[in-house]
């Protein structure tokens, strides 16, 4: 009989139920990592697990601000999906999601609130619906608190790989030239601190192109997602920010819609 495929992730999340089982975990998701060089999968690992994280310290910090039966009722409403979305947006914009969620119980009494999920969730989402995603640097600089050492440890190892591979794909760009890196950075310069910052900027663009798989030969990131996807929207805002300007052009306003 086959054993069906099982893919790190789902392994992961099994054993981190059994006591003692944590490092055993991250060995498998390692030796994953050794194997994978592509941000389609890396990607996928690393929101796979920073979302798992987000929902155990949502879940925790609800607890904590409602009364046992509301928190109870809460959780058990199908809404909290919407909530814990609205608050990975909240935290995409660079704000502290357990406290937005605090702020949101707090501001006003919930007393005679029926679908007490879907009434926080429509408070987190007018306390945040003017921001605007966090433009990211470097994956290493946006590591989440994972509550568990050897998590937080492997995320590290993740980030590092995840970095080491926008690297290389800017590097691949300065050589390649392809249309969607000229079309929105121009010439590769000739200056080599020019030359520097045009392959980091296509390092950026290009990232954003293979861990959403968008291949559009011309357009660079094409439109903006929704925010009902707050990761893509904000990974999406850190290649907008690095189409910038071309002999004076901004460039950033000639994406698809």
């Amino acid at each position: 009989m086959s054993v069906p495929f099982r893919d790190p992730v789902s392994v992961l999340a099994e054993t981190l139920q059994r006591d003692g089982a944590v490092l055993s975990a991250t060995e498998i998701l390692r030796d994953e990592l050794s194997n994978a060089d592509h941000l389609g999968v890396l990607g996928s690992i690393w929101y796979d697990l920073a979302r798992r994280a987000q929902v155990a310290r949502y879940e925790q910090a609800l607890r904590q601000a409602l009364p046992g039966d509301d928190a109870q009722a809460a959780l058990s409403d199908r809404a909290c999906v919407w909530l814990w979305r609205s608050l990975r947006e909240a935290e995409a914009a660079g704000l502290d999601g357990v406290k937005v969620l605090r702020l949101a119980v707090a501001s006003r009494s919930l007393a005679g609130a029926r679908d007490l999920a879907r009434v926080i969730d429509s408070r987190v989402r007018r306390m945040t619906e003017h921001t605007l995603p966090k433009v990211r640097s470097t994956w290493a600089q946006c590591v989440p608190p994972m509550g568990d050492p050897d998590l937080n440890r492997y995320m590290t190892d993740l980030a590092a790989a995840m970095d080491d591979r926008v690297r290389r794909l800017g590097e691949h760009a300065a050589v390649a030239r392809p249309l969607w890196a000229t079309r929105a950075l121009g010439d590769l310069p000739a200056d080599p601190c020019k030359r520097a910052e045009w392959q980091a900027r296509a390092a950026t663009i290009g990232a954003y192109r293979e861990l959403y798989g968008y291949g559009n030969p011309a357009d660079p990131i094409g439109p903006e997602p929704a925010r009902t996807s707050p990761e893509a929207r904000a990974d999406w805002h850190t290649a907008f920010a690095a189409l910038g300007k071309v002999d004076g052009i901004d460039l950033r306003g000639l994406t698809a819609d």
